[in-house]
Order: C-alpha cells, then structure tokens, then sequence
C-alpha cells in the first residue's frame, strides 16, 4: 500500500515539473508583463532548492545546464529549518530558489525578505486559487462534527 502511493506522488509531481518545463521559453521575442522577469535555463549558473526533493525535481528539468544546489540538511526536517549565515550567503548568491511553498517552510518569507539582493523564487507547489495552505484540519473538524 505504501509503495503504491510513493508511486503515485512520484508520477504525479513528475506530471506536474514536467508540464512546468513547457512553460520556459526558448525565444528571446516573448513579451514580458510589468513585472514579470525572464528567466531563462542557460542564463542560470546556480539554482538553490530548499530540500532534496524540489532538487532531484529541477535536476530532472534543467539536466547538466546549471549547478542546483540543495539548502537544507537531509537530516533536518523541512519545517524546523532555519538557515545558517553561510547559507544565507549561498541563496543571495544563487540565480533562482526553488522551494515547496504552501507554509511547508516557514523560514522562506522572511529570509528573503531580509536579504537586500534576494533570487527570484518559485513556489513548487502552489494551489490554483491562490492559497496559501490546504485547510485541511477545519474539513476534518466538519466530518467530526457531522
């Protein structure tokens, strides 16, 4: 039972990367919204991810054509991590930062918005409507209640 949902979860964010690798440009005559910043794979020298799995993730899209470098320790779960100066440091020198988003990482909004140069970021896992978090424990308190 096990296996089959670590099966599932991996097919589905394979899904979901992949279909985000149809998103970047090649071109260079895009147009470009007030705002928006182009970003393109072979610009990037060093891509720094929050954890190992938005990494192997981005490793998969950009392949051998930038330097992806992992934040977190794997020993630390991703919700108690806090960045050390020196890792401060690495992501105010990264290109781009990817991380999981949806609250996952508490430490994310604040750090970059301490840094004076912080990289663009992307949240990985964003949900459609614009939430931030899932609600899931007020469904869970509706079915008690029912």
């Amino acid at each position: 039972m096990r296996n089959s949902r670590h099966k599932a979860l991996i097919v589905s964010l394979i899904m979901i990367f992949s279909s985000l690798a149809g998103c970047l440009e090649t071109g260079s005559n895009s147009e470009k919204k007030d705002g928006e910043v182009e970003v393109k794979i072979e610009d990037l020298g060093t891509i720094m991810v929050s954890t190992y799995h938005v990494g192997e993730l981005v490793s998969a899209i950009v392949g051998d054509t930038a330097n992806v470098e992992i934040m977190s320790p794997s020993n630390v779960p991703v919700h108690d991590y806090e960045p050390s100066a020196a890792d401060l440091i690495r992501l105010q020198q990264s290109d781009i930062f990817f991380y999981h988003g949806l609250n996952l990482e508490p430490w994310v909004p604040s750090t970059l918005a301490s840094l004076d140069d912080a990289p663009t970021s992307v949240e990985v896992h964003t949900m459609p409507t614009g939430q931030t978090a899932l609600g899931y424990e007020s469904m869970l308190v509706e079915d008690l209640c029912e």
